[in-house]
């Protein structure tokens, strides 16, 4: 009986990992209100004026995209550690999608300090 409720907690656990998944976009960014139904706190309007002098030469919406995406596998890699397996091709695509952006906007920062920046920010709210 015992495992029997425990294999019902991982399939919950295993169906909410999936479902915020499920949510990326084709191009590797997640949308916000992913971010705001993990995060109580988490509000996209807080968010311009809390961007690091750093980050400011990317475009507000692309940022915002950033940093909820950022914030997402966050999210994944914390409590969906022992499910990597399943999460972490997503990941990776999340982590394309923000080099992209970065090349786009020619910025001089790296896909991890943005990262840091973005999860220093989330960390703020």
């Amino acid at each position: 009986m015992n495992n029997s409720k425990r294999s019902a907690s991982d399939d919950a656990e295993a169906n909410k990992m999936r479902s915020i998944i499920t949510k990326q976009r084709a191009n590797g960014c997640f949308p916000a209100e992913v971010m705001t139904s993990l995060n109580s706190r988490f509000s996209v309007g807080k968010i311009a004026g809390l961007i690091p002098e750093a980050l400011k030469n990317i475009p507000l919406q692309i940022m915002i995209d950033i940093i909820v995406t950022v914030g997402v596998c966050q999210y994944l890699e914390s409590k969906f550690n022992h499910l990597k397996n399943q999460w972490e091709l997503v990941v990776r695509k999340s982590i394309r999608f923000i080099t992209s952006y970065l090349e786009k906007t020619n910025s001089s920062l790296s896909s991890s300090e943005v990262r840091f920046y973005c999860s220093s920010l989330i960390k703020s709210m």
